[in-house]
């Protein structure tokens, strides 16, 4: 499971995140079992410094091992505070290309919720037939005066 970190000084490093952590997880009696291991693979973080129409985003994915362990990791994760500022702690959701939400197939994809269009025939309630219209009067034709 991967976890958003964000709300992180810009010059922080892996290796600093990491050991506040730890800290975290062994001052408290959480029993998260992957944590006692301390096995590298179990997690990992990856510092992200993004730059979105001139503003500058510092935050943090960190890779969990067991998914299990996730939405543990950020119910005490959530609002620590580092350097004085609480950390936002969420799930990570990767975005596709250009922030698209849909995925490659949605098209193929059934819907099973409840149909949201109030008429099915919607391309067609505007258009009206050649009897519905009267015809137009023509435009008057303002008179010329040479001279």
């Amino acid at each position: 499971m991967e976890i958003f970190i964000g709300n992180i000084p810009e010059n922080l490093t892996s290796y600093e995140l990491r050991r506040f952590v730890d800290g975290i997880f062994e001052s408290r009696s959480t029993g998260l079992q992957f944590w006692k291991k301390k096995s590298p693979k179990q997690l990992s973080f990856k510092i992200v410094n993004k730059h979105v129409e001139g503003r500058l985003y510092h935050y943090a994915i960190a890779n969990i091992g067991p998914s299990e362990m996730g939405p543990e990791c950020i119910e005490l994760l959530n609002q620590q505070l580092f350097n004085n500022v609480p950390l936002e702690v969420r799930e990570y959701y990767s975005r596709s290309y250009m922030n698209e939400r849909r995925t490659t197939n949605w098209r193929e994809q059934p819907w099973s919720d409840v149909e949201r269009r109030c008429t099915t025939d919607r391309r067609q309630r505007d258009l009206l037939s050649h009897e519905d219209v009267a015809p137009a009067a023509p435009a008057p034709v303002a008179p010329v005066v040479m001279g």
